[in-house]
């Protein structure tokens, strides 16, 4: 009876290595256009267009929520004979004048500026208290807040209760 021990003889162990290196000869070239990309991509710290409207929604969102926790007070006009707080101005801009822990600009942007208005409805409302208009509108350069061109902007409405 013969025994065989287990195991790869060396000329599979060859072959086998001669294998691997063509594999690894033939991607190669794969490796290069890879490096080749990354060192021509864009400058990661400058945001793509598809970048800049996320981050623009993710910061209206964020704004609008925050103006959305006040109270309708402080947005009230001079009209309104409603008892309250003295109301925010009726024109911001952001990051002049930031409220207490209110959203931050995301990079990439210049300003942000909030309005408030009122909102036209039919009829008189109560005592002066009718709905408000809050627009926020985010710009990327200063000549596009003198030019008034936002980039992106957002609307709430606010009520009295």
């Amino acid at each position: 009876m013969v025994m065989r021990q287990s195991g790869l003889t060396l000329l599979e162990v060859l072959v086998s290595l001669q294998l691997l290196t063509i594999a690894l000869l033939a991607m190669l070239p794969l490796v290069r256009l890879g490096t080749a990309a990354l060192a021509s991509a864009p400058d990661a710290s400058v945001p793509g267009p598809a970048r800049l409207r996320t981050l623009a929604a993710r910061y209206l969102e964020a704004e609008l929520e925050y103006l959305r926790s006040w109270d309708y007070a402080w947005f009230r006009s001079a009209a309104c004979r409603m008892p309250g707080p003295d109301p925010v101005p009726e024109r911001r801009r952001v990051p002049e004048a930031y409220l207490e822990e209110e959203p931050h600009l995301p990079r990439g942007f210049f300003a942000a500026e909030i309005e408030v208005g009122d909102e036209p409805v039919l009829g008189t409302p109560p005592e002066g208290c009718g709905l408000r208009r809050v627009t926020v509108r985010l710009y990327r350069t200063e000549a596009d807040v003198e030019g008034k061109r936002a980039f992106a902007q957002g609307v709430l409405l606010r009520a009295p209760r």
